[in-house]
């Protein structure tokens, strides 16, 4: 007999694009001619249109408000350079 009061394992599950997001790591997002450096707040899922795969990100400025958050799609998103 199974536990009711135990919670399912967590399944390893691979997301659209393939790729690991995990939270509080930094990538680089694309607007217009110029990229911005974010730090990953959420993974999402493939829950935005079409199946897209999203993540939540806020921007790494320490002028900018830590709870200012937007999502973008996973395939935007931009790996750093080694010297950012």
């Amino acid at each position: 007999m199974s536990d009711p009061m135990r919670k399912p394992a967590k399944k390893n599950r691979k997301n659209s694009t393939g790729l690991d997001f995990p939270v509080g790591q930094c990538r680089k997002v694309r607007f217009g001619d110029s990229t911005m450096k974010v730090e990953i707040v959420e993974d999402r899922g493939n829950v935005g249109l079409a199946g897209h795969h999203l993540v939540r990100v806020r921007y790494v400025n320490p002028y900018s408000d830590p709870t200012s958050t937007f999502e973008v799609y996973a395939e935007n998103l931009l790996p750093l350079t080694s010297r950012q």
